[in-house]
């Protein structure tokens, strides 16, 4: 159940659980108001590999990625050329690709790490070539 309270300062949304009891993510809908839990989105970036880098086709590349929240991590997926490769809970978050053996062939790379309040975000797009 959301409950709408309408304030001075805002309109706002109160979450409750099944049993009734308030969750603990107050969200501001309207000016004014403070966010109370975990109300930011994290941050992701791939830093494996390099953008435009050659990767050897036939073989496996370790893509890596950094991930930060200021509540938590819950996961972090990968994906190549927009297809999930690997999803992962804990960190070091890192994913080993198995590079397709067409030749010439460019990748696109990207991971999208969640928070335990249901944010997510996008890292950076590295592209690849295999050779």
């Amino acid at each position: 159940m959301v409950v709408a309270i309408v304030g001075a300062v805002g309109i706002f949304s109160l979450a409750y659980t099944g049993g009734g009891v308030p969750s603990r993510l107050l969200l501001a809908k309207g000016g004014g108001g403070t966010c109370v839990g975990d109300c930011t989105s994290p941050t992701v970036s791939i830093t494996e590999p390099v953008d435009g880098s050659m990767v050897s086709r036939g073989s496996i590349v370790v893509i890596a990625a950094i991930a930060s929240d200021n509540v938590g991590i819950m996961k972090v997926d990968f994906y190549v050329s927009n297809k999930l490769q690997c999803s992962l809970a804990v960190a070091p978050y890192t994913c080993n690709w198995n590079v397709p053996k067409g030749a010439n062939k460019s990748y696109s790379l990207q991971a999208r790490a969640y928070d335990a309040a249901g944010f997510s975000s996008y890292s950076n797009t590295v592209s690849v070539i295999a050779r």
